[in-house]
């Protein structure tokens, strides 16, 4: 797929677009993400693509490390075995759709240089999961979270996990 950055945060990528691109078909080993910003990327917009067919997760976003949120807007994932959409850190995840996938639908939780903040997931539509459609992990005492107007529909029977205990 498309992977930007360094998992140290040596290097990154900042106020940049990606745009309209069609990644499918990521098979086999290594464990694949469609797109993913690692670790201090920011302020990036990741806007209207479509991931589907992955043995992983479908768009990936790390801590900003406290920099502007990235924007993961009007994008289309399925058909993953691992998750749709990752937040690990500053994002606005808007207007996407994730179906047909292994694990969540979309899941946020704090990195483990624990920075997570400032992340607002709206108007998303959810559906047909194997795990929970939506996993938010150790939000409380966050600044800046908002989980609001979006549409979980998971035949499961599981919609919305908010777990704070992690230990």
């Amino acid at each position: 797929g498309i992977y930007v950055g360094c998992s140290d945060g040596s290097c990154w990528l900042q106020d940049s677009v990606i745009e309209q691109n069609l990644v499918r078909e990521l098979q086999g080993e290594p464990y694949h993400f469609g797109i993913f910003l690692d670790s201090g990327s920011q302020n990036n917009t990741v806007t209207d693509n479509v991931v589907y067919n992955l043995n992983g997760s479908g768009i990936r976003v790390e801590s900003t490390q406290f920099g502007d949120p990235n924007w993961v807007e009007r994008n289309a994932v399925w058909n993953g075995q691992e998750n749709g959409i990752e937040v690990y850190g500053a994002s606005r995840v808007r207007n996407n759709v994730v179906f047909e996938m292994g694990g969540y639908g979309i899941r946020s939780g704090n990195p483990e240089n624990d920075d997570l903040e400032d992340v607002v997931i709206s108007y998303n539509t959810i559906a047909l999961t194997d795990d929970w459609a939506v996993r938010l992990d150790d939000w409380p005492d966050r600044t800046g979270m908002v989980f609001s107007s979006n549409c979980v529909a998971n035949i499961t029977g599981r919609g919305l996990l908010f777990d704070n205990d992690l230990g």
